[in-house]
């Protein structure tokens, strides 16, 4: 039986139909019980799930069927535990979510530095029983470091004998912690997983508060701005000649484009106008758009080849030598100011060197290391300045996903990963 529905992401799920979300918490069990409050009461399991829970709640008690989704949803994650990533989906009936779980806080972090993990909303879990600064402290680096847009904090455990001045407390505690740091601040929602207050609902357990639930909060946060809606930028993977013409084959990283575009090959800046566009099983076509696999063929001959950028003449095209991006190292020797290697962001393919080490970061724990520094250990990010051998065309990761992602290349071997 299909116990869970589980969202496969290919580039179009990602951007237009789901949004990806992650719950941090110092405790499993917490994590967990929020992940089953949010497939379990908004009804998003498969119908066969389902049933199964109601005839174990009817021969067994209601809590019961609660119960069972938390032991399938801890079973998942043990099955699933040597994956990078799992991904659960639920829907609020406004908008379908994916939580990114994965199996451990260090999973997470690492996957964030290198931008393997994206995400529109971080919940993050604390207990109300607990220690506020033992539980802060480990996460506000992460936030610091990679700008989360939207923070949501959970106090749980904020029963039927807790009240207004508790949760006011516990509030401006978190706050005391937070406001050292340049992040936008988050939203504070009281709540207690083993009842079911708040997540989904409110209820008279908690009286007191007024303010919104977290199905609430997601929900009104506003969509991303769509890949389609920004500059267009078109990596070219390969050139064909086809029926005697130049095709330029390539996918849309971002952005539109129609025939009679002008448009500029990077980064040679060679102007030029489309004609043609050309997509697989279709003829030709009067507009494509972002994550759509394409052919173009242009006005005139022109020097083009794989690695190359095509932008619109008026698209703010800014091609660098020099660049700063967040490193996860990982080539089993250190990364030294100097060292020589292959930068990759779409598909350019560019000899660089590491310019400038600005600081290292623990990869586990996000503390940093040192500052000004010219090594930086296998397993250890950083902030790294790298030049380029001729100019590139990246973008940051929040803006344009595909031109802020990078990978750094050593004899054909992967030794780093990271993100613009």
């Amino acid at each position: 039986m299909k116990m869970f529905y589980h969202r496969k992401f290919s580039h179009n799920n990602f951007f237009y139909n789901s949004f990806p979300l992650a719950i941090i918490a110092q405790s499993n069990n917490d994590k967990v019980t929020l992940m089953a409050r949010l497939l379990y009461e908004t009804r998003s399991l498969p119908d066969a799930t389902m049933g199964e829970i109601k005839r174990i709640a009817k021969e067994l008690g209601k809590d019961t069927g609660f119960a069972f989704v938390i032991n399938e949803v801890k079973k998942e994650q043990e099955k699933n535990k040597n994956l990078h990533a799992m991904h659960f989906s639920f829907s609020s009936g406004k908008r379908a979510y994916t939580i990114i779980d994965t199996p451990g806080y260090n999973d997470f972090v690492q996957g964030m530095i290198t931008g393997g993990i994206r995400v529109r909303a971080v919940v993050v879990i604390i207990d109300a029983s607990g220690s506020v600064k033992d539980q802060v402290t480990g996460y506000v680096p992460l936030f610091n470091l990679l700008c989360f847009e939207n923070l949501i904090v959970l106090i749980n455990k904020m029963g039927i004998d807790a009240g207004q001045t508790d949760f006011r407390d516990m509030k401006q505690e978190i706050c005391r912690f937070l406001s050292h740091f340049s992040l936008r601040p988050p939203v504070y929602i009281p709540v207690s997983l083993e009842q079911g207050d708040c997540p989904i609902k409110q209820t008279s357990r908690q009286h007191w508060y007024k303010g919104p639930c977290l199905l609430d909060v997601l929900d009104s946060i506003q969509p991303a701005e769509t890949e389609e809606n920004k500059p267009f930028r078109f990596p070219v993977q390969d050139v064909y000649a086809i029926d005697g013409k130049t095709v330029i084959a390539g996918r849309i990283a971002s952005g539109s484009v129609k025939p009679g575009d002008r448009v500029v090959i990077y980064p040679q800046e060679e102007e030029t106008c489309i004609t043609e566009i050309n997509i697989f099983h279709k003829t030709k076509v009067q507009k494509a758009r972002a994550m759509e696999n394409i052919g173009i063929v242009l006005d005139k001959a022109v020097s083009v080849k794989r690695g190359n950028m095509i932008a619109h003449r008026n698209g703010e095209v800014i091609p660098v030598t020099h660049l700063k991006a967040h490193i996860y190292w990982k080539a089993g020797y250190p990364l030294k100011t100097g060292s020589d290697m292959t930068l990759l962001c779409a598909t350019q393919r560019v000899p660089c060197v590491a310019e400038k080490i600005e600081n290292k970061i623990n990869a586990s724990t996000l503390e940093i290391i040192e500052t000004g520094i010219d090594t930086m250990e296998s397993d250890e990010a950083g902030i790294v300045t790298l030049q380029t051998e001729y100019p590139v065309i990246v973008e940051k990761l929040s803006f344009i996903e595909e031109l802020g992602r990078i990978m750094l290349e050593k004899d054909n071997t992967v030794t780093g990963t990271g993100f613009i």
